[in-house]
């Protein structure tokens, strides 16, 4: 009586792939690039005032691997925005369509919760 392997090579490799992909996709992350600016961001909270989550935020507008000028330059103009009024105007002074303001207020509030 012969007996076959059974199905753990079939499954041990499913696992692989799974995790090989899990792994893939979690790399290419713009959340979590953003997440590990933390520094540079926690710096451009205190320069302009802003909470850190607004300014992770803001990153996230300008692109996560545009330079830190860029971001900052983005976070003065929001935080200019803020000090002068109403609660939609800081979300117009740097984004460019309802689009963008919507995504801008979801990852704001996707960051606030992780931090």
């Amino acid at each position: 009586m012969s007996r076959g392997r059974g199905s753990w090579p079939l499954l041990l490799a499913l696992v692989v792939a799974f995790v090989l992909a899990f792994w893939w996709q979690r790399s290419r992350s713009t959340f979590l690039r953003i997440e590990r600016q933390r520094p540079a961001a926690s710096d451009i909270a205190t320069a302009t005032g802003l909470p850190l989550a607004d300014v992770f935020a803001l990153r996230d507008l300008v692109g996560a691997t545009a330079p830190r000028e860029s971001w900052l330059r983005a976070a003065e103009r929001y935080a200019d925005a803020r000090r002068r009024g109403s609660p939609a105007e800081p979300i117009r002074a740097v984004t460019r369509d309802d689009l963008q303001a919507r995504r801008f207020e979801l990852l704001r509030e996707r960051f606030a919760a992780r931090h």
